[in-house]
């Protein structure tokens, strides 16, 4: 067995670097895509493609409670679409996609704080000081009867076969 990592996203020039036929088994854990088009080219007859791709986080109820610049963003639900879209180009035939909404759950309204707010550039959000009463107001208004408030995490595995 011989296990090759690669980033093939399109700032590396969105290809596999491998020769063809290389390979039996690929396996991706989240984006990029890409790699999908060059995969016929570098796989073997009968190769199977894996991927878990995290969807967007479907919009909570208190969204527009949040400060502006913290908020959920709203996004179209296509990614199975787009990848369906990606393997038929590829002449791949899909095997299996399985959505899985995850929950997250919180008991604390900072932890929620810090959620939102990680890895966002510092100066463009609030601190957790200037907005400790929305977070607040949040959680008394929305967490559920044992004081947590969740949010969804969405991810699509899918298979495939060449």
């Amino acid at each position: 067995v011989t296990f090759v990592t690669a980033d093939s996203s399109p700032k590396r020039g969105g290809r596999i670097p491998a020769d063809s036929g290389a390979f039996d088994l690929f396996i991706s854990r989240r984006g990029p895509t890409n790699w999908i088009l060059d995969a016929r080219r570098v796989a073997r007859p009968g190769a199977t493609l894996m991927q878990l791709n995290p969807m967007p986080v479907p919009v909570p109820d208190w969204n527009d409670e949040l400060p502006e610049k913290i908020r959920f963003q709203t996004h179209a639900d296509s990614l199975p679409a787009r990848i369906g879209q990606l393997l038929t180009d590829a002449g791949i035939a899909i095997v299996d996609g399985t959505l899985f909404d995850v929950p997250e759950k919180f008991t604390d309204p900072r932890e929620l704080y810090v959620m939102l707010t990680w890895q966002r550039v510092l100066e463009s959000v609030p601190t957790y000081e200037e907005s400790r009463a929305t977070f607040s107001r949040i959680f008394e208004r929305h967490a559920d009867g044992e004081g947590r408030l969740v949010i969804r995490h969405r991810r699509y595995l899918w298979t495939a076969r060449i």
